[in-house]
């Protein structure tokens, strides 16, 4: 599952990144929503997102920061991948599946330049060898 977060003080144009996310052509996602300060998830608010997909935490206080409300998305999120999204952004159709299979193909290491130091291959042929000390 791939996990959507969006944590917002603001409605407007949530209903057009819903949208998006309703026209995704991989459908194993989640939507966690978190609105913040002036926005407050009131019944009315909820009837809005009725998809089952739709994770709405709300935080009563007034953080004022993005990032703290980011945080507290990603806390939530159940998802083998997060996806930011912005209250005010919208996704292509493809976009999720893009997003699940780039890890995939992200795995395959890209050749060093010669003479390049790889120290992410030395770290794992010492873990490996079992020899701990550098």
């Amino acid at each position: 599952m791939l996990s959507v977060v969006t944590p917002t003080h603001y409605e407007d144009f949530l209903l057009d990144a819903y949208g998006s996310l309703l026209e995704q052509t991989y459908q194993d996602w989640e939507w966690v929503l978190v609105p913040n300060g002036r926005l407050k998830a009131t019944e009315e608010f909820r009837k809005k997102f009725p998809d089952p997909r739709v994770k709405i935490y709300p935080y009563n206080i007034d953080i004022g920061r993005v990032g703290a409300l980011k945080y507290i998305a990603c806390e939530r999120a159940n998802g083998d991948i997060v996806v930011e999204l912005d209250h005010d952004d919208m996704l292509t159709p493809d976009c999720l599946p893009e997003s699940v299979r780039l890890p995939a193909t992200a795995a395959a290491e890209p050749p060093l330049p010669a003479g390049a130091l790889d120290l992410a291959a030395l770290v794992r042929r010492l873990l490996a060898s079992g020899d701990n000390e550098i």
